[in-house]
């Protein structure tokens, strides 16, 4: 016996299939034309929020398309998402000179951090805070399709960093809402490193009440001028580099006193400053006038040395402060180089020698009463920070992947390696793809520390011991 079906309809199973075909048809096609964008941005160092706003043009395009013409059918939200998860995860660096070398491009997760600083920064973009809620909302779609979200994570907390300690954010209301949203796309512990860094600046004002309170009730703080300190709770910022720079007597007072508070505020913490994060104001008594230095700490500690005598020569000023040499022609070159020159150089260009001498410019002149001396940001220092950044992830990759094979042999207690391995592969793929040789490492290391045992019938089976 047949059954007649009404013309222009096709069985259930058959209806499905053509949908199958077709969502394939559009994911090729999806793909296709997020690739050609993505490959016109490799090795190209500039212009990244215009290519993240071509990003979220796309994916805003097709997935509105998806909505619209296929009333979000589940094989087409499918084929939207695979599609961008091949092109939001193509290697944008491109290779260098030979074919051999990484170029200088960035990669997908830096610029979308890049792209939420320019979004959350005083003077970033231009936009109503809807407008920019609006926005943060769809980078965190393509946030979504990302696999190295933890880089995405390192790199955002960099830039996080940088705009809280330099008060720079525009809205704290901004920087919650995004945190909210990247906890909701991943999981709390994925922010609580971000979340604690803001924690940490809302404590700072009641901090500096406490602080203000107490110079007053203490005699050897009575002199001193204002100093603004935030703590920073070690492990939810990113590492700093600590020296021993030679601090100013000027400075050293400032320092004194907040440790004397601290240490009746805060028993049993210890404090280690953070020279490379701090800035100071320097009141300076020109021939043309006073003018207020906005410097960090370590050109602070070259102007406050002109206090003694008018003329140091490089090698003294680096025996003064206590600091690489590298690093001091940095300093000097900000203050001898730059739009303003507080500083004269014996001779011209940005090269320093040991015995070149450096003299205050009494006789300096600037329209604005308040001079700001920036560092200058050269392209090695950006592939430093760069590579600081991916060590450590890399670094906390190990840890992760450690952690999974622990969890999943002590919940199992005897696995074969290749199940070992995919167990780990699916536990932390949210975050990041693991790498198959990489947990091989780790298992070795594993049981080189004796938390895992191989059989001894058959290499390729591992025992948890307790």
């Amino acid at each position: 016996m047949y059954s007649v079906l009404p013309t222009g309809l096709l069985p259930l199973d058959d209806a499905r299939y053509g949908l199958t075909a077709v969502s394939n048809m559009v994911k090729e096609y999806i793909e296709r034309v997020g690739e050609a964008l993505v490959r016109s941005q490799i090795g190209v160092s500039s212009g990244g929020d215009e290519f993240i706003n071509q990003l979220i043009e796309l994916h805003t395009k097709y997935a509105t398309l998806v909505e619209k013409c296929f009333e979000d059918d589940a094989l087409f939200l499918k084929a939207l998402k695979e599609a961008h998860e091949v092109f939001m995860n193509l290697d944008l660096k491109g290779k260098g000179d030979g074919g051999s070398k990484k170029g200088s491009g960035s990669s997908m997760p830096e610029l979308l951090a890049s792209y939420c600083d320019n979004l959350l920064k005083k003077g970033g973009v231009k936009l109503e805070e809807e407008q920019i809620e609006e926005r943060l909302e769809k980078v965190v779609q393509l946030f979504s399709y990302l696999q190295d979200k933890d880089m995405f994570n390192e790199y955002y907390r960099k830039a996080l960093a940088k705009r809280l300690l330099n008060d720079k954010s525009a809205s704290d209301e901004l920087e919650r809402s995004l945190i909210s949203k990247l906890t909701l796309r991943c999981w709390q512990q994925f922010t609580t490193k971000l979340d604690g860094m803001i924690t940490d600046i809302s404590l700072a004002a009641d901090l500096k009440k406490n602080y203000d309170a107490f110079k007053v009730t203490d005699e050897e703080s009575a002199n001193i001028a204002d100093i603004s300190v935030t703590v920073l709770t070690t492990g939810f910022w990113p590492s700093y580099k600590h020296d021993q720079m030679q601090i100013p007597p000027e400075l050293m007072g400032c320092l004194d006193s907040f440790t004397r508070f601290y240490d009746t505020h805060k028993k049993h913490t210890k404090l280690t400053w953070l020279n490379t994060l701090g800035h100071a104001m320097l009141d300076v008594k020109f021939l043309t006038g006073k003018k207020k230095l906005e410097v960090s700490i370590y050109q602070a500690a070259i102007v406050l040395l002109f206090n003694e005598k008018d003329s140091y020569t490089f090698a003294e000023v680096q025996q003064a402060i206590s600091l690489p040499a590298e690093e001091v022609k940095r300093y000097l070159i900000s203050l001898s180089c730059g739009k303003s020159k507080v500083v004269r150089k014996a001779n011209k260009g940005p090269q320093i020698a040991d015995d070149e001498t450096f003299t205050i410019d009494w006789k300096f002149k600037d329209k604005k009463a308040r001079i700001k001396f920036p560092m200058i940001k050269t392209d090695q220092m950006r592939e430093k920070d760069r590579g600081e950044a991916e060590s450590v992830v890399n670094e906390d990759r190990k840890h992760a992947i450690e952690a999974a094979i622990v969890r999943t042999m002590k919940m199992r207690k005897v696995m074969m390696h290749n199940q070992l391995v995919m167990e780990v592969i699916n536990q932390l793929n949210a975050l990041f793809k693991p790498d198959p040789r990489v947990i091989r490492k780790r298992i070795e290391d594993l049981i080189v520390r004796e938390y895992l045992e191989r059989d001894k019938d058959d290499m390729q089976k591992f025992r948890y011991l307790a």
